[in-house]
């Protein structure tokens, strides 16, 4: 804390002790990365630039491709950031061989937050998603946006006008 009356802000030990993990896959749901690597201390939405939503690399006991990020100028990945734990972060980085947590940067409310995103090694092409797995992500990212903005953002990454193929359901815009 500054003495004169400054900023205060947060000591090293605090600084090495936390990171931020942006989801934007079914472990938007705080509930739900609780499942993976424990209850996480804050959630806040946030966006990184230049990125989109996409789905590849089918994947068996999703029934189909998962959710991944690719670089496009001028478009924005919309998500959620978690504040984990060191020990959270090294759970995050040994869960999956075929992941890797890179470093980007993400937009908050209150400015750009460097973050933590787990993503594949390797991203093949595009590979439709089972409609139970877009369901998750959509439940997951809408504690944080309104519905209509992730239907949106979902259907570009789907690439088609419908969310899902087989569930019956009633849409915002439909």
């Amino acid at each position: 804390t500054a003495g004169n009356g400054g900023p205060a802000f947060p000591s090293l030990t605090e600084i090495a002790m936390s990171s931020w993990f942006f989801s934007y896959g079914t472990s938007a749901d705080p509930s739900h990365v609780a499942t993976e690597i424990g209850p996480v201390a804050e959630s806040i939405p946030a966006t990184i630039p230049d990125h989109r939503l996409t789905f590849a690399n089918y994947r068996a006991e999703w029934g189909g491709g998962t959710s991944c990020i690719v670089p496009a100028p001028g478009l924005d990945v919309i998500g959620v950031m978690h504040k984990v734990s060191d020990d959270q972060v090294a759970l995050l980085s040994n869960a999956d061989p075929t992941y890797a947590l890179v470093d980007k940067t993400a937009r908050t409310a209150a400015g750009t937050v460097d973050v933590k995103v787990l993503l594949p090694i390797t991203i093949g092409e595009f590979a439709a998603p089972a409609d139970s797995y877009v369901g998750k992500v959509r439940s997951g990212l809408s504690a944080y946006y309104p519905i209509d903005r992730i239907d949106a953002h979902l259907k570009q990454a789907l690439q088609r006008d419908a969310l899902f193929d087989s569930m019956v359901a009633q849409w915002v815009n439909e």
